[in-house]
């Protein structure tokens, strides 16, 4: 009698399981959604869009994030960031270590709030930077 309880106990933990990893990974606000290599395809900061000739690539590895922006002809980097990050439902938070772009020094130490949001490879952030309003498009990169 103990082991088939014990059989049905287990079978039931193994399935509560399974469908736990399971929404984990349907889920678009989970952590591992956002994990990858993402290219900046559109931005809108206060009605601005990015400048010709610029590429935009963001690193999201666990816990840690990197960015670089850099001029595709000359080759030449434009900016660049690092830190760590959280993501909480659909609230995302940048902590920023280091930033070297043109006004953005006074970001150094401090944690930056968006709104995000996966689908598929593409990932749309929303918010607020230093006083600015932007929208950031991403596409994950292969």
């Amino acid at each position: 009698m103990k082991i088939k309880q014990f059989h049905t106990i287990f079978g039931a933990a193994v399935l509560a399981l399974a469908a736990a990893i399971a929404w984990a990974q349907s889920t678009p606000h989970t952590a591992g959604a956002a994990l990858g290599t993402w290219e900046l395809v559109s931005h809108d900061f206060n009605g601005q869009q990015a400048a010709p000739g610029q590429r935009q690539v963001k690193i999201l590895a666990p816990g840690h994030f990197m960015w670089v922006i850099y001029d595709k002809e000359k080759m030449k980097t434009v900016g660049a960031g690092t830190g760590t990050w959280a993501l909480s439902g659909d609230t995302y938070t940048e902590h920023i270590d280091f930033i070297d772009v043109e006004g953005g020094q006074s970001l150094n130490g401090t944690d930056q709030k968006f709104t995000v949001k996966v689908s598929g490879d593409t990932l749309t952030q929303t918010g607020n930077l230093g006083g600015t309003n932007m929208k950031e498009v991403w596409k994950r990169l292969p």
